[in-house]
């Protein structure tokens, strides 16, 4: 997750070199990092994926960085687990 809120860069952990990623996100991990098949990735791909997946996220936060004024970057960890609420329910604005 990557969000701009006002001069501020906001984002959650993003998991680089986390194994197990690849097994409980096949699809989206797939889809950054660019390989076809994440569940079955040799050490040495694992390692190429992320290292793409790294680079991917690096130029989009340049990418924002230099298109407009950002004045805090907020990292706030691992948002993924602990959330007990069903998707569909919207956050407050």
């Amino acid at each position: 997750m990557i969000f701009i809120h006002q001069d501020a860069l906001i984002s959650s952990d993003w998991h680089i070199l986390h194994r197990n990623i690849y097994w409980f996100l096949p699809k989206p991990r797939g889809i950054i990092s660019g390989v076809r098949n994440p569940k079955q990735l040799l050490y040495e791909e694992f390692l190429e994926a992320e290292e793409k997946t790294y680079q991917k996220i690096l130029a989009l936060i340049q990418q924002l960085v230099e298109s407009r004024k950002i004045h805090q970057f907020i990292f706030l960890g691992d948002l993924v687990f602990g959330f007990n609420k069903p998707v569909s329910q919207k956050m407050p604005q």
